[in-house]
């Protein structure tokens, strides 16, 4: 007895870090994309692989990578990005609730249901400060001298800095801006220009995933829709001049799984495809 019990305990305690809350499923990876658990060695990410709960999903030089979340939100992640899935909770026992980090490079995102009704769901972590939602679709990048890029092309965002909170898109006058280390903003007229490369959530981007197999129409169906009714926006245009922040801005601060075998998912059929399915120098088109 005391044999089997030594050799059940280690299992029991292993057990804690194989069952873990799925997060979301990979719709297309090009290049070297990786996920990794607490530090652990990473596994390769394919299509269909899935993303869980603290997840920390990296992407390597000329490498990108689109994802569907299980609230129906869609993830895109630009080359050399660090993304950590902290909590992603959707119609379960426990309250919905999406926190994630972005600790390098860039994402772009449509939300899904998490947040539509209670903003406070959602938050999105960066080094420079943190994002809140209100039914959006935006974007986000981290520069190589410390400064976080935000663009809104749908609904509004709130970025919280150690100077106060911002908001851009719908409700505010602006949709783009840089943010410093020290919380200082400049806004932009126009997309920032390295907004024009890196990845793409495009009305056509969806349809040719659509049509290639690699997602359900009924599974895109929200973000397709969304995305039909969004403006046009010229991405090749450099930026206007950039209006200096005003110190006065911040004067009134405003089912349980387990893990896969790499070696049992499916072969990576739409590889071959990807830099076809995903023009990743179209932002929207």
């Amino acid at each position: 007895m005391k044999y089997l019990t030594g050799l059940l305990l280690p299992i029991l305690f292993a057990l804690p870090n194989l069952v873990l809350a799925n997060a979301g499923i990979t719709l297309v990876a090009s290049g070297s994309v990786t996920a990794s658990q607490d530090g652990s060695d990473g596994r390769d990410v394919k299509r269909r692989t899935k993303i869980f709960e603290t997840d920390l999903v990296t992407t390597g030089p000329d490498s990108r990578a689109q994802f569907r979340m299980k609230d129906g939100a869609m993830i895109a992640l630009t080359e050399n990005s660090e993304w950590q899935v902290l909590e992603y909770k959707y119609q379960e026992a426990e309250e919905d609730a999406v926190a994630m980090k972005l600790l390098k490079g860039g994402l772009r995102t449509i939300s899904g249901q998490v947040g539509k009704a209670d903003h406070t769901q959602y938050k999105l972590d960066t080094p420079v400060g943190s994002i809140g939602i209100r039914g959006t679709h935006y974007e986000v990048r981290i520069t190589a001298d410390g400064k976080l890029l935000l663009g809104v092309y749908e609904g509004t965002i709130a970025a919280e800095t150690s100077q106060g909170t911002i908001e851009l898109g719908a409700a505010a006058e602006y949709s783009f801006a840089s943010i410093d280390a020290t919380g200082s903003v400049t806004y932009y007229e126009t997309i920032p220009e390295e907004f024009s490369e890196g990845h793409s959530l495009s009305k056509n981007d969806i349809e040719r995933l659509i049509e290639s197999g690699a997602v359900d129409a009924s599974d895109v169906a929200d973000a397709l829709e969304r995305l039909t009714s969004i403006d046009s926006f010229n991405v090749t245009e450099k930026p206007e001049e950039p209006l200096e922040n005003n110190a006065e801005v911040f004067a009134d601060t405003q089912e349980p799984i387990v893990t896969e075998d790499p070696a049992t998912q499916e072969p990576d059929a739409a590889a071959s495809e990807a830099e076809v399915v995903l023009d990743f120098n179209e932002i929207i088109n």
